[in-house]
């Protein structure tokens, strides 16, 4: 079985200082007893310091793991300012290089909002986090009334995806990778919305993360069923995994989904560790059923 587990399961434990990406590495690996890792670019001490990232690949091949998927937060493709577009795509570069160092199978962009920017509380809240300067975190939110209606993507900004996907994947297949977009946010969480990317950006190293169960406007499973021929890699949360796994990972299944599926915790106050495993044992029940 095809397993990871996302760094952002342990986000408590991240944001009291009570793990880093050495810590992750141990716990995948003696903890859960798994082959494969994702990273995420906060929990990095550091995505340009290479000696630093040598460290961590040399930590990973120590460890027998692989990166399956670095996810890079604050590299959105679309800003409705063209100065912070600017900035990100060089801050995709350079989550590129870090995520090239250390091997990743695959990297997770966002593509923005033309209404609302990303905002990590946590950010503000810890000085040596902010300090790092991940990407551009900023709310700009429009009104509730008006929320759903903006969740589209304008011609302008397909036609710029075009564009910087098509730098993205050739270097990525250049260098042995894929890129995906996860149903993250916003407008990425409207499945037709998100198959309009897909089909005018279509790239042999583009694909989905599909969140199951993170779909905004319409039946759920029917989203599930237009993206699964789209998708590379699976996140289940500990919601899905407590009802619903088996429902919506049907449509993966059924469409001869064979990659990687990963669990992320995303709440708050449960036991970190305790989530994980149940949510991984949620996924090998799953796929033990799987005819």
């Amino acid at each position: 079985m095809k397993l990871s587990v996302t760094p952002y399961t342990f986000h408590q434990e991240f944001y009291r200082g009570e793990m880093d990406v050495f810590h992750l590495i141990e716990t995948i690996k003696c903890r859960y007893h798994l082959n494969a890792v994702d990273m995420w670019n906060p929990q990095l001490e550091s995505i340009t310091d290479e000696a630093y990232l040598k460290r961590v690949k040399a930590a990973l091949d120590a460890n027998d793991l692989i990166v399956n998927n670095y996810a890079m937060d604050g590299a959105n493709l679309w800003d409705p300012d063209p100065e912070i577009r600017k900035r990100n795509v060089e801050f995709y570069r350079q989550n590129a290089k870090a995520a090239e160092i250390l091997g990743a199978k695959s990297v997770k962009v966002d593509t923005g909002s033309h209404y609302l920017r990303h905002f990590r509380f946590a950010w503000d809240k810890d000085p040596k986090i902010k300090e790092r300067n991940y990407g551009t975190f900023a709310a700009n939110p429009v009104e509730d009334d008006e929320y759903w209606d903006q969740m589209i993507y304008t011609d302008e900004m397909i036609e710029y995806f075009q564009k910087v996907l098509k730098e993205y994947c050739d270097r990525a297949a250049n260098m042995g990778y894929d890129v995906y977009i996860e149903n993250h946010w916003a407008t990425m969480c409207v499945a037709s919305e998100l198959k309009k990317v897909m089909d005018a950006c279509a790239h042999p190293n583009l694909g989905v993360l599909a969140h199951l169960g993170r779909w905004f406007k319409g039946d759920t499973l029917e989203a599930e069923k237009l993206i699964a021929p789209y998708t590379r890699y699976v996140h289940v949360d500990l919601g899905m995994a407590e009802g619903g796994i088996f429902e919506h990972g049907k449509p993966y299944l059924d469409a001869g989904f064979d990659g990687y599926w990963g669990v992320e915790y995303t709440g708050e106050g449960e036991n970190s560790y305790a989530c994980a495993e149940y949510q991984l044992a949620a996924i090998k029940r799953l796929l033990s059923l799987k005819k």
